[in-house]
């Protein structure tokens, strides 16, 4: 996770870093993991040396964790850990181009995971997308803004309680606002990582 400030940026930066944890943590709570954030990772030493490290994917522009990953985690040799004392915090970019440039190398290694989880990626962010897309074509339905601010409370309790189970808190306020920000940005720089070809590493 993310240190906060009041900025939207960094508010975005923290409630992206938690659904992406709550995808990847989710996957691999059903035995199916597919991706790890490398500071808030323990591999034994054996396994790592036994396995070559990260011999097999030198020369990519990053995403070796999550390669690594998916080349070697199953759900016989992977554990989750939740909590405070699981976490490691970070300091978010500091600017739009710089989260920009983050998200993009990371998200152009995703054609490199297998064949299910990049299913299972595109089906969530696209029907995440579809559901924030929608609102204008039923604004006006009597029922939509009730049912809606139900699905959203109802949303908002579940990633909450989420949030809890990682040592992290969403800010009720925010959470509109950057949840449909999320909605739309993450298949926007999907795009731009398909386009792009000269990302470097940034600290």
């Amino acid at each position: 996770p993310y240190k906060k400030s009041a900025s939207l940026l960094s508010q975005l930066i923290h409630f992206e870093s938690f659904m992406t944890a709550f995808t990847f943590i989710s996957r691999a709570l059903a035995g199916k993991p597919y991706m790890g954030v490398g500071r808030n990772m323990m591999i034994h030493k054996q396994d790592f040396i036994s396995k070559r490290g990260y011999e097999s994917i030198k020369g990519l522009r990053g995403g070796d964790d999550d390669l690594f990953v998916q080349k070697h985690a199953n759900s016989q040799n992977t554990q989750v850990a939740l909590g405070l004392d699981s976490v490691v915090w970070t300091y978010p970019k500091k600017t739009w181009s710089d989260y920009f440039d983050h998200k993009t190398r990371h998200l152009s290694i995703g054609s490199k995971y297998k064949s299910r989880d990049q299913i299972f990626i595109s089906t969530f962010h696209l029907s995440h997308l579809l559901s924030i897309i929608g609102i204008p074509f039923f604004a006006t339905q009597l029922l939509f803004w009730p049912i809606l601010l139900f699905f959203l409370f109802i949303k908002l309790l579940s990633y909450r309680f989420a949030a809890s189970k990682f040592g992290v808190h969403i800010n009720y306020m925010w959470f509109p606002l950057v949840d449909m920000l999320y909605a739309v940005l993450i298949p926007i720089i999907a795009l731009r990582s398909k386009l792009v070809k000269d990302i470097t590493w940034k600290n």
